[in-house]
């Protein structure tokens, strides 16, 4: 088979991002990686059809469209296969959809962790600030524990705008 296309419908064209079929007009140079080109021609000899094969095509935009692909192998009176029909539907806008779905849920799964993550942190950290606040009460303002004190609510305020900095992204 040499992947000749000798018809094909207005969809298929725009499919494979061609206005006017170009002479010879070949399916099989729109294959993107020809491991998936083996395997289909293989299944189509040797079962003598192909049913919903997903497959890769590049367009001769070079946009990458993503198929489902049908095919009856044609044989001539001896048994050989000269050719096939088929038909693709082109399924990138759906595997485009998935895959921005798929995308969003990772990212929803991320910030609901950094949503709980914040909120464990932010507990010690209240507590710390707090005791931290009371303890500068019972010393001199002017001495070094104050100024030991001073660092510590200065670095767990910091903490907590890192954590609300954190919710604000979940």
């Amino acid at each position: 088979i040499n992947g000749d296309i000798t018809d094909i419908n207005e969809s298929g064209l725009k499919m494979l991002g061609v206005d006017m079929p170009p002479d010879p007009f070949n399916l099989l140079s729109f294959f993107k990686n020809d491991s998936v080109l083996d395997r289909y021609l293989f299944a189509l000899s040797e079962n003598g059809f192909v049913s919903d094969f997903e497959m890769e095509l590049e367009s001769r935009d070079g946009s990458t469209r993503h198929i489902l692909l049908s095919a009856n192998a044609i044989f001539d009176k001896n048994g050989f296969m000269i050719g096939c029909e088929g038909i693709a539907k082109d399924m990138t806008r759906l595997r485009n959809m998935t895959d921005q779905l798929i995308r969003q849920e990772k990212m929803a799964s991320v910030g609901q962790m950094a949503a709980g993550v914040a909120h464990e942190i932010n507990t010690p950290l209240g507590v710390i600030l707090g005791y931290t606040q009371l303890m500068m009460d019972d010393f001199d303002k002017n001495g070094e524990v104050y100024e030991n004190l001073q660092i510590i609510e200065r670095q767990t305020k910091a903490c907590r705008k890192i954590v609300a900095d954190l919710l604000k992204f979940s």
